[in-house]
């Protein structure tokens, strides 16, 4: 008996380790409402792959397509603000996926959304994480017009950054992007209320 508790109390770490490496690789739906150790978790884990190779990075190199005009350093100049650094979105990067609750075609946060921001808030500025950087990425469905879904993307992405900041997060560390219903994470069925969400993604 004692042998085989030396033996399965490493396996059982091993799987318990996996399973939360693995949470933003293998995400099919939005967390809604993560611990501060999950989140952690999500955005400490390993890339697709185990890491990015020399010739994978330069298929797929950090872009600042999507960005958010509103967060962009030439908007931080033309409203007297100080200038940002933008946080280039880095496609292979360990991220995780959250069911932040608006108010309908509004950037309005639901009342929800604001705990787990305060949640997320804590993870980003926690020992862990405080060295890196991120985007935070809004998404919508394929239903509506794509003009609109861009817009309310961006608006309700520039929200959450807007929380953050609030919350002790450094600007710097954090922009902004919209992607409106042009990366869903349900490819399969772009309608689905899954697809809107809240991503956030170590950035570069």
């Amino acid at each position: 008996m004692e042998d085989i508790m030396r033996t399965s109390l490493p396996v059982g770490l091993l799987v318990a380790c996996l399973g939360m490496s693995g949470l933003a690789l293998a995400q099919t739906a939005p967390l809604r409402n993560p611990s501060v150790q999950e989140l952690k978790a999500a955005l400490s884990a390993s890339p697709a792959g185990g890491g990015l190779t020399r010739g994978f990075a330069r298929t797929q190199p950090p872009t600042q397509d999507g960005l958010c005009t509103q967060t962009a350093p030439s908007a931080a100049r033309s409203t007297g603000t100080r200038n940002l650094e933008v946080v280039a979105y880095a496609p292979q990067a360990a991220h995780v996926d959250l069911a932040v609750t608006f108010g309908n075609d509004s950037d309005a946060l639901g009342a929800s959304s604001r705990q787990m921001l305060r949640t997320l808030a804590q993870a980003l500025k926690s020992p862990d994480l405080a060295n890196r950087r991120f985007i935070i990425a809004g998404h919508t469905s394929d239903t509506g017009a794509r003009e609109r879904n861009m817009e309310l993307s961006c608006a309700r992405a520039i929200a959450v950054r807007r929380y953050l900041l609030q919350a002790g997060v450094a600007p710097e560390r954090i922009s902004a992007y919209g992607f409106g219903p042009d990366k869903p994470l349900l490819p399969h069925d772009p309608a689905a209320d899954d697809n809107r969400r809240v991503e956030i993604r170590v950035g570069e």
